[in-house]
């Protein structure tokens, strides 16, 4: 019998619904785990690529999902002048036209981000991490309940 086959009732449906849950949450949380892990320490490793500049916002770009990209200008240093509009899109916006906001330019690559920038990025690496830690502990707990239910029968 296919987990995919039509279900001849609600209760049938039910039953089957909750011999996949544990494997979904799991894949899910693990999922998440991934991602989330990809970008805290994607940032980890622009941190430790890149030299402190002083930065100036200098414009504001909307994405077509609604959120917003700032172009910056660096104030100081050997890249002075330097511009760069990056493709991290946040919203709210981290920072404002005309806004002096202290940054890092990864002179190889030519990236600049602002600390803020870095530190939200971070954030909502370390929130997937943790969401997706409690989906597959959730997931693994689950599946093993069942299966020593199961077993006990």
């Amino acid at each position: 019998m296919s987990m995919f086959s039509m279900p001849t009732s609600f209760a049938d449906f039910w039953e089957r619904s909750k011999k996949t849950a544990p494997y979904i949450y799991t894949l899910g949380g693990a999922l998440f785990i991934s991602v989330g892990t990809f970008m805290y320490l994607s940032q980890e490793r622009y941190i430790r690529s890149a030299v402190p500049v002083s930065l100036e916002v200098t414009d504001m770009v909307e994405g077509s999902e609604g959120g917003y990209a700032p172009e910056f200008v660096v104030l100081d240093g050997a890249n002075e002048g330097r511009r760069y509009r990056g493709n991290t899109y946040i919203n709210p916006p981290a920072h404002s036209i005309g806004d002096r906001v202290p940054g890092l330019i990864n002179t190889d690559t030519g990236v600049i981000k602002s600390d803020r920038m870095i530190a939200q990025i971070k954030w909502m690496g370390s929130a997937a991490i943790v969401i997706g830690a409690i989906s597959a502990i959730g997931g693994l707990g689950y599946g093993l309940y069942r299966r020593n239910r199961l077993k006990s029968k």
